[in-house]
């Protein structure tokens, strides 16, 4: 039996493939697949403060513990091409000093199932700014420009949309 090279494997596992990252261009607000990333990285941190309690058998013994506000983050991972680099496949001509970025560009990582049983999940990463711009050049590799972009996202909206 052959490999079927146009669909997805039948996989309980989720493979990399099955996953669509695009950016809204911040120009004409059109939505641009962005191919050549090699890998995404998603964090969501907070800081929880403590109430304690002083004058107990136990000082500073925590009694409560207070959620802070959430920071989203994420990195993406792409070879620069000849064509554009990371920044520029976001939709930006040119941003070498992160000053440069005076609107927010809008990711969005496409999940699909590779049976198409369990639908699509969109995750969208509104709002993004730039925090670092760094090129990584290995010589002692292939010699392939890498680059690792950090944003700031603002907010994110997760959409379900189950097969018909």
């Amino acid at each position: 039996m052959a490999l079927d090279t146009t669909k997805l494997a039948s996989t309980k596992a989720r493979a990399a493939t099955s996953i669509v990252i695009s950016a809204q261009s911040p120009i004409d607000d059109k939505w641009y697949t962005i191919g050549a990333i090699d890998a995404v990285t998603r964090r969501i941190d907070r800081t929880n403060a403590r109430r304690r309690e002083l004058d107990s058998d136990t000082p500073g013994e925590t009694i409560e513990l207070m959620p802070g506000p959430s920071t989203i983050t994420i990195t993406l991972r792409r070879a620069v091409l000849y064509k554009s680099s990371l920044i520029e496949a976001l939709g930006f001509d040119t941003v070498e000093d992160l000053i440069q970025q005076n609107k927010p560009v809008n990711i969005r990582e496409t999940r699909n199932s590779p049976s198409g049983a369990n639908g699509t999940q969109v995750i969208e990463y509104q709002g993004c700014y730039f925090t670092s711009n760094p090129f990584n050049y290995d010589i002692t590799r292939d010699w392939i420009i890498m680059q690792d972009v950090d944003l700031d996202v603002a907010k994110i909206r997760v959409t379900k949309i189950t097969p018909a």
